[in-house]
């Protein structure tokens, strides 16, 4: 099983710097940083663009991969992706993970004024993902119904590097096909809708959706096993960081629900807050998986 942890960047880097070391000291397989414009959860506070934070994070780290979850396809053109990715992938020597999602109608307001619904980003997304793929293969146009690019002449990659592995956030049906279709790997925080759940019921809903890949992967002839899958944990009611134990729970639930990768937000804020966890404890847990 690995083992993720998403940086919010809420920090300075000047603080930031050491929570990306400190992961990669306590064994974390994987970190990752968000890509959102906006948010209600961080008004009124510093929020670090995620993509120039794993540049910074690429240096300072040597053998943990580094992700976005995700970057946002409804503020991300396809072109920029591609080359924000291959340079990623070149900074860090090859440890770059691109965890692409279909974004949030808030950050395309912040970005260009547009009121978009769920339907259009979903439209852009799964175009996105075909585009971006052509442009890696060394294309340089393709057109879709509502993505086009044209007239894009660099190298896909940076010498002597593979593109990254892509892989599709989703919880509902649309999503799982692209995943089958077009992912290397396949990430679920569960959905909005789930938050509230108990573990029980959480877990219970997040076998389904795995579950529900495997049969978007079987309808094409695609190996299901050829697909990592994450699950977030601890955006709903789940502590996975509360103490050891609650860690090993959540490792052992993953994988009985089909999941190879568990990512826990690394601790930020104040005792009492949402992704708030005593620095000490994870360590212990994490100390406890890894021996």
């Amino acid at each position: 099983m690995r083992l993720g942890a998403l940086v919010l960047p809420q920090q300075s880097w000047r603080e930031a710097r050491h929570t990306w070391t400190r992961l990669e000291e306590l064994g974390f397989d994987v970190g990752y940083s968000a890509d959102h414009l906006t948010h209600p959860t961080v008004a009124g506070r510093w929020w670090a663009d995620g993509w120039t934070t794993l540049a910074a994070a690429a240096g300072v780290t040597d053998t943990m991969r580094l992700g976005t979850l995700v970057a946002s396809a409804a503020v991300r053109s396809p072109a920029v992706l591609a080359r924000a990715s291959a340079t990623l992938q070149d900074i860090s020597d090859g440890r770059f993970v691109l965890g692409l999602g279909a974004g949030l109608p808030a950050d395309v307001l912040a970005d260009r004024g547009e009121l978009v619904g769920v339907r259009d980003l979903w439209d852009r997304y799964e175009e996105s993902v075909s585009a971006l793929r052509a442009l890696w293969l060394g294309g340089s146009t393709w057109e879709g119904r509502v993505v086009r690019v044209e007239g894009v002449q660099p190298s896909a990659h940076a010498p002597g590097r593979l593109p990254p592995p892509v892989v599709i956030s989703a919880g509902g049906p649309r999503g799982f096909d692209l995943a089958a279709r077009q992912g290397d790997g396949w990430v679920t925080f569960g959905g909005a809708a789930l938050a509230e759940l108990d573990g029980a019921g959480w877990w219970k809903a997040l076998a389904r959706q795995s579950r529900r890949v495997t049969v978007a992967c079987e309808r094409i002839g695609r190996d299901p096993a050829a697909i990592g899958r994450a699950v977030l944990v601890g955006w709903g009611t789940l502590r996975p960081l509360a103490s050891a134990q609650a860690l090993a729970d959540t490792v052992g639930e993953a994988a009985e629900a089909g999941f190879d990768e568990v990512v826990v937000y690394a601790p930020v804020g104040e005792p009492g807050g949402r992704f708030w966890a005593d620095p000490d404890v994870v360590a212990e847990a994490v100390s406890s998986l890894r021996r």
